[in-house]
Formats: C-alpha cells, sequence, structure tokens
C-alpha cells in the first residue's frame, strides 16, 4: 500500500487533477453554458426520434418547430454565457496571461513535490513514462488516424450532411442515425486516447524537470 504523499502514477495524476483551474468567466457561466450545450443535444436527438413517433403531418411539423425553439434556446444560451471571450481581440490573450499567472505557483508547488522524492524513485517513473509516452505515439495513429489532428471536423461534416437532408425534405432513416452514431463515439475514443497521451506527456514533463533539478542539487 502506498503512503500518502508518497510517489505513483496515481499519486501524480490525482494531484495533477486538484490543481484549480482558472475560470475568467463570470461566476456560474462555465456551469449554464453546459446546461446550454446539453438542452442543444437533447434537441438534437429529439429531432430524429420525433420522425418515428406515430403523429399526424401536422403535428410531427409543430413538435420538430419545437424542437428547432429548443435547440435554437440552449445556442444561445452557449453564446450568452460564453461571450466575454469575443468582447475584443485580445481578450483571449489577456485570459491566458491571466492564467499562466494562476498556474505559476500549482507549477512550482508540484514540481517541490516531485523533488521531495527520492532520485531513484524518480528516475524509475521518468523512465516509465518516457517509454509510454513513445508506445502511445506508435499506437494512437493506429486507433484514430488524424482523428484528434482534425479535431471535431469530423463529426461537423456528418451534422452537416444529416442537416442537408433534413432541409431537403429527406428524413435520415436508422442507417443514417447509427452511422453518426459510430462517428461520434469513434471521435469520443479518439478523444479520450489523445487526453490520455496528453496527461502521460504532462507527467513526463513534471518528472524530467523534477528529475534534472534534483540531480543539479
Amino acid at each position: 500500500m502506498e503512503q500518502e504523499g508518497s510517489l505513483s502514477f496515481f499519486e501524480l495524476n490525482r494531484r495533477l487533477n486538484e490543481m484549480p483551474e482558472f475560470d475568467a468567466s463570470a461566476p456560474g457561466s462555465t456551469k449554464r453554458t453546459l446546461y446550454g450545450f446539453a438542452i442543444s443535444l437533447f434537441a438534437y436527438c429529439c429531432s430524429f426520434l420525433i420522425q418515428h413517433l406515430p403523429l399526424s403531418a401536422e403535428a410531427e411539423v409543430t413538435a420538430l418547430c419545437a424542437v428547432v425553439a429548443v435547440e435554437i434556446i440552449g445556442v444561445s444560451m452557449i453564446v450568452w454565457y460564453s461571450r466575454s471571450e469575443f468582447r475584443g481581440v485580445n481578450r483571449p490573450v489577456v485570459n491566458f496571461a491571466k492564467q499562466l499567472d494562476h498556474d505559476l505557483p500549482h507549477h512550482f508547488e508540484l514540481i517541490a513535490w516531485l523533488q521531495s522524492q527520492p532520485l531513484h524513485t524518480l528516475k524509475r517513473h521518468a523512465s516509465m513514462a518516457r517509454f509510454r509516452k513513445e508506445r502511445f505515439a506508435q499506437k494512437l495513429p493506429l486507433i484514430a488516424g488524424s482523428i484528434p489532428t482534425l479535431g471535431l471536423v469530423p463529426v461537423a461534416v456528418a451534422l452537416y450532411f444529416q442537416i442537408r437532408e433534413l432541409a431537403a425534405g429527406r428524413h435520415p432513416g436508422i442507417v443514417d442515425f447509427v452511422a453518426g452514431f459510430i462517428i461520434v463515439l469513434l471521435y469520443f475514443i479518439s478523444w479520450v486516447s489523445a487526453l490520455m497521451k496528453s496527461r502521460l506527456e504532462g507527467m513526463e514533463m513534471y518528472l524530467q524537470t523534477a528529475l534534472e533539478a534534483k540531480r543539479g542539487d
């Protein structure tokens, strides 16, 4: 059983997770933005379900209009509660500078904790992190190709074609819905893998920085 405070990847990950996040937005706005995203996603899913319900043509049109209205409300919430990022061209740069100031003491606090660990323990963990990072670099392209590089582009393209079909009066069938779900699922898997690789790279950088500092003492 690892003693609390002794170095392990679990403990290092816990400390990284507990580092306070910088939030330049107004209090509570981030949570409201997430609510807006959830509302939009719920309305989008309902638009697929409505066409499979035993409704008359008039009722189906009414239901679709209501769903579109709800989705617009969700998107409006996202835009409104994240508007601080768009008040000026320099706003994102200013917020990034504030984030660096916010992260600075927590960054060196974590390095100081790593430096307090035995040298051989630091070497072992740094070596393991470097090895697994190289393995991730080899395996991730096999899982996701270049999806992490493309970002949300694949999902946005799939969404565009579905909206175009709806606008043309051709309601997507179950096959289209399943295909879209698979695309989103594959993107989610690649996104999680990319997050794991990013966290591993962060661990390795912290371990190497602490190791070099400890050797220089």
